[in-house]
This record gives structure tokens, C-alpha cells and sequence, in this order.
């Protein structure tokens, strides 16, 4: 039996030499900067680390039809908590569109107690990376103004997802990398983006050879209120 934990998540991360723009907002705004590196999250909570090796199989399995794709983070938004409560973030763009909803919903079939990140809103899965919290949605407007004006889009590929762990209040790190489309024959996220792949199969994997599952839904990071 397992459990969902909130000091576990499956993630995208950013190639790492791609970090520095991401990190100077985040270092003067993100409360959760010492404990997170730049991420979208696709699966969070997720099982304990202790559990990583008994569903890496899973995972690689429901991603294997999954062609990597291209992601530009280029666009500033923000999720408005309260009156005084706003989280802004890079809003990812994919090539081909719904590339990364499509990612997230073949890994929440394969692992369908962890689907916080599609349940607790109103409208579904919302993948976005964060760049810190404002007070307010005057403060929150201005802010994305100013970064915008100053802001290279960022462009990578993604050809992975990352199970994460923390222990205490230690920062996240990686502990395991899945890669995508290991059972594509051949895929193009070349120019245009249009996926070519065969025997392409269901891409979302097979949800009754998951592991049995016993769900501890506990609560969220308190450095990091918005999913």
C-alpha cells in the first residue's frame, strides 16, 4: 500500500544552464526559492521517496508514447488568491499545443491518487511555473509589466519528467528521471512542432498495473500555496 506525500512531486525542470533569469525573480520574490529549483509541477503530492523505485516502471510505461516536446516560457500571468494574495508565474507555451496537459493527464491515469493538481481548481490542471507572490493585484499588474519588459523568452525541450524529494526542510532534488517516448519509433519536435510518431498506441498507459494505493492526502507545502 502507498501513500501521497507532500514533500514528493513529479516535475519538469528547466535545463539547468537555462535557470539564471528564472532564479534572479525568484530570489527576490518566491518565498519557496531556497526549497524549490524552477519546476512545473505534474504530480504533486506524490508517493514517498522510499516508494520511487517500485513505480518508476509505471511511469516509464505511461510515458512511453509521449513525444518530447517543445516549451517557451515567455509570458508572465498570476493566480489571484485574495484580495491581497497573488502568485505570478511563467505561463508555458507548447509546440505541439496541449503538449504538456497531455503529459500531465497520461501520468495522473497512470497514478489517479494523485490528482490534486486537476481537482482542486475550477478549471483543471493549470501548468505554470513560479516566480513569486505580490501583495495584491495592483502590485501583481505592475510587477509582470516591469518583468515583461526585460524578459528573453526561454525555450527548451521536454524530453523527461523528474521524481523529486525533500527531507526536513532540506531543498527538493532529483532522484529519478523518466524519459518520454521510449516506445516512439520516430518523433519530430523540429520546426512547426508536429509530432510524427508510430505505432502510437494509447499514450496514457495502462492505470490497472499501477501499484495498490492507500491515499494520505495531507497538506500542502506551506512555502508553496499555489500547485
Amino acid at each position: 500500500m502507498m501513500e501521497k506525500v507532500v514533500n514528493s512531486a513529479v516535475v519538469v525542470v528547466p535545463p539547468k544552464e537555462l535557470w539564471e533569469p528564472i532564479q534572479a525573480i525568484r530570489l527576490a520574490h518566491d518565498k519557496a526559492y531556497s526549497r524549490w529549483m524552477p519546476h512545473i509541477n505534474l504530480l504533486y503530492p506524490f508517493v514517498p521517496e522510499i516508494q520511487f523505485s517500485s513505480v518508476v516502471d509505471t511511469a516509464t510505461k505511461a510515458l512511453a508514447k509521449i513525444a518530447p516536446f517543445q516549451v517557451t516560457l515567455g509570458k508572465f500571468e498570476y493566480f489571484e488568491h485574495g484580495k491581497m494574495s497573488c502568485t505570478t508565474f511563467l505561463a508555458p507555451v507548447t509546440e505541439p499545443a496541449n503538449a504538456l496537459e497531455k503529459l500531465q493527464k497520461a501520468l495522473e491515469t497512470a497514478f489517479p491518487f494523485c490528482d490534486d493538481l486537476s481537482t482542486r481548481g475550477d478549471n483543471g490542471f493549470h501548468g505554470h511555473l513560479t516566480v513569486g507572490q505580490w501583495a495584491g493585484k495592483r502590485a501583481t499588474e505592475d510587477s509582470i509589466k516591469s518583468l515583461s519588459e526585460g524578459w528573453n523568452p526561454i525555450i527548451f525541450t521536454v524530453d523527461s519528467v523528474h521524481f523529486i524529494s525533500r527531507k526536513g526542510l532540506q531543498p527538493f532534488d532529483i532522484k529519478d528521471t523518466i524519459p518520454l517516448g521510449t516506445d516512439i519509433d520516430s518523433y519530430d519536435v523540429g520546426e512547426g512542432g508536429d509530432e510524427v510518431a508510430e505505432e502510437g498506441g494509447d499514450v496514457a498507459g495502462d492505470a490497472s498495473q499501477a501499484p495498490a494505493i492507500e491515499c494520505t492526502n495531507g497538506p500542502l507545502d506551506p512555502l508553496y500555496r499555489c500547485l
